[in-house]
């Protein structure tokens, strides 16, 4: 897959969520994508030279420090313009599905957007990968482990599709759905790639997002932000146009 680089917005590599974030990327290397880490979160840099991972460390935040998805997405379309690109949140792990989907459909679109729905599975502590690892990851998804249709974590496309991202908190509601909401606008083929692509979601609570532990999380400011700049755009896998089933794809 080292025609496809997948780029991300890890946060520091520390306790649990260093373990995901190793989890994740690893399987991502271990797949054949290139690796784009973004920001500057304690261990990221280092981590990226680590394993031999490519950083961009300056990328604009809000008040509350957290990373803005336009000015991610705006740097690495300009920096891979052109090229094959996925983003995808730090705690998924995937095997070369998702870059053959991005393939197959980049050979019969040019404008085009991948996406599917993810699995939820408990991973403790650090992933064993040996030489079985991908069919172990594959034994974790249990279809009754299927996430929903609006919960999106993967974005596979070719560079540039997205002009006009406002300034959306990475991690805080509703900027997955605007993504797939404005490349519908843009006339992308849209394609829905959950029985083609595994991508395995490591559980985890939402410490980062206090206001998501209790039932006043709507008040959160940066989810009311988010909310708000959003709009109503709440699409899923079940909006797109296309479906990839078994290297076919077809008309929903």
């Amino acid at each position: 897959m080292g025609d496809v680089t997948i780029f991300t917005i890890p946060r520091g590599f520390k306790r649990n969520v260093g373990d995901r974030q190793h989890n994740a990327v690893q399987s991502w290397l271990r797949s054949g994508y290139n690796v784009l880490l973004c920001g500057d979160d304690p261990g990221v840099i280092d981590y990226a030279q680590e394993v031999g991972a490519d950083s961009l460390p300056d990328i604009k935040r809000n008040e509350w420090g957290t990373p803005l998805l336009n000015d991610v997405f705006e740097q690495v379309q300009a920096r891979l313009a052109g090229e094959l690109l996925a983003y995808v949140n730090t705690d998924i792990m995937l095997d070369d599905g998702l870059g053959q989907a991005i393939v197959l459909m980049a050979k019969r679109f040019d404008r085009f957007l991948v996406v599917g729905r993810r699995y939820d599975v408990v991973i403790d502590g650090l992933f064993e990968f040996g030489d079985d690892w991908p069919e172990q990851l594959h034994l974790l998804a249990d279809p009754n482990r299927l996430h929903g249709e609006f919960g999106l974590d993967y974005f596979g496309f070719r560079a540039p599709l997205w002009s006009d991202i406002p300034p959306l908190a990475v991690g805080r509601m509703r900027w997955d759905n605007w993504l797939l909401h404005q490349a519908t606008r843009y006339g992308a083929e849209t394609v829905d790639g959950t029985t083609f692509i595994l991508a395995v979601h490591q559980n985890h609570d939402y410490e980062h997002i206090p206001a998501l532990s209790g039932p006043d999380w709507i008040k959160d400011p940066e989810i009311k932000r988010n909310l708000a700049l959003a709009g109503n755009c709440q699409m899923g896998t079940n909006s797109t146009a296309w479906v990839l089933d078994e290297e076919e794809i077809r008309a929903r």
